[in-house]
């Protein structure tokens, strides 16, 4: 009876072993939950840290670029002016009466154009040496370019039906969309012209064949 006792007393300390370490594991389990947790927490947080540092830098690059694309067109713009007090300025109405009975200059251009830039002293220039001043038209006044659509028909197509012979025929039609265009008339006839910017030179000969004398 007595053995029967202490084998159960035994049993009963052996339990009671089984418990507390039971107890102790679960405690430990649990810690290291928790630690996962926190562990998952701070990586989703640092996670969210890093991605919101990029897009910040992403937003700052991306307003740089802005303003360096916007200083770049302003420049662009500022490049591509260019004085026109060297020339007379006329419209499209005034080529008839202004080219009866005598050979002029025109030259149409616009602001904002690169090669219109470059091509105005050059032509001014070379209007210098013939003793003539070349007369001007401004295509922005007749097409809005930004929205591409003709702003004033009648001018364009008074440019546009200009005639001429041989190789003049229909070149006023054929190239008024383009700048920087000089035009020979003579009676409101083409006689002579060049489609493209160019050197002092290629615009006196370009007078010359026209019959333009120094």
């Amino acid at each position: 009876m007595e053995k029967k006792v202490k084998d159960i007393e035994k049993e009963v300390k052996e339990v009671e072993l089984d418990e507390d370490e039971y107890e102790e594991i679960s405690m430990e389990e649990r810690i290291i939950g928790i630690e996962k947790k926190v562990n998952i927490t701070l990586l989703i947080v640092s996670c969210l840290v890093v991605l919101s540092i990029f897009t910040l830098i992403l937003s700052i690059n991306g307003k740089d670029d802005n303003e360096v694309n916007n200083n770049t067109n302003n420049n662009q713009q500022s490049a591509s002016k260019y004085d026109t007090s060297a020339f007379k300025e006329i419209t499209a109405s005034d080529i008839q009466s202004e080219s009866k009975n005598e050979t002029i200059v025109v030259w149409i251009g616009r602001q904002g154009c690169g090669y219109c830039a470059q091509y105005a002293p050059n032509i001014a220039e070379a209007a210098k040496n013939y003793g003539i001043q070349a007369k001007y038209i401004d295509l922005a006044k007749i097409v809005d370019f930004d929205k591409l659509v003709i702003t004033d028909a009648t001018a364009y197509d008074t440019i546009s039906n200009l005639s001429g012979t041989g190789d003049w025929k229909d070149y006023a039609a054929n190239n008024i969309s383009g700048t920087p265009l000089t035009l020979i008339i003579k009676n409101n006839k083409v006689v002579g012209g060049l489609n493209r910017f160019t050197d002092v030179e290629e615009i006196e000969k370009a007078f010359e064949d026209a019959g333009l004398k120094k």
